[in-house]
């Protein structure tokens, strides 16, 4: 489990202090993915404008562990910070998140998981925090989602787009048990 339950509002705290950190839009962005819509770095990485229906308050996520594009609902804040974003940029590439001016003549046309990597350790430096990444982020919205907001593990698992295995990662050992059970009940109603 990457984030124990004790320490939990440790990490409300921190995420909070870092959202609230000026900081660039684009950087914000990057910031918020993993931590409100529980996005992967790969896939944050890989965000198209074709991607986005705000709109509908919708987005398509390449998930870098099936391969394919499913569409998720946006965090609020981020489609507010994404309709800004639009607004100020234009994307070549297609891709929402490029590589800098300095990246080089090897880049690729999208942010690579390294520079997601880089941002967020400038930011945790920057708030005076302990270094966190997307990865905490995606774990602490899985947690924030079924312990405190008591929200639905069968939603969850499709949130976070992975097996009910996996959720086990995310999830305290104690709980994994009450949420098989939740699991099974759903699946016979």
């Amino acid at each position: 489990m990457l984030i124990k339950v004790t320490d939990l509002e440790t990490y409300r705290d921190h995420f909070l202090k870092l959202l609230n950190y000026p900081k660039p839009l684009r950087d914000q962005l990057i910031l918020e993915f993993p931590v409100l819509n529980a996005f992967r770095t790969t896939e944050v990485a890989t965000v198209t404008v074709e991607d986005i229906d705000l709109e509908h308050g919708d987005i398509k996520v390449l998930d870098s562990m099936k391969h394919e594009k499913i569409k998720v609902p946006l965090d609020p804040n981020i489609a507010k910070h994404l309709k800004e974003y639009l607004k100020r940029s234009s994307f070549t590439s297609g891709f929402i998140f490029r590589p800098g001016p300095k990246a080089g003549r090897r880049t690729t046309k999208h942010l690579t998981d390294t520079a997601i990597d880089y941002i967020w350790g400038k930011w945790c430096r920057a708030a005076g925090i302990s270094y966190m990444s997307a990865r905490y982020g995606r774990a602490y919205f899985a947690l924030d989602w079924y312990l405190i907001q008591r929200k639905n593990i069968i939603a969850l698992k499709q949130i976070l787009r992975t097996s009910f295995k996996d959720l086990e990662r995310y999830l305290p050992k104690y709980r994994y048990e009450d949420l098989k059970g939740e699991f099974q009940r759903g699946l016979k109603h």
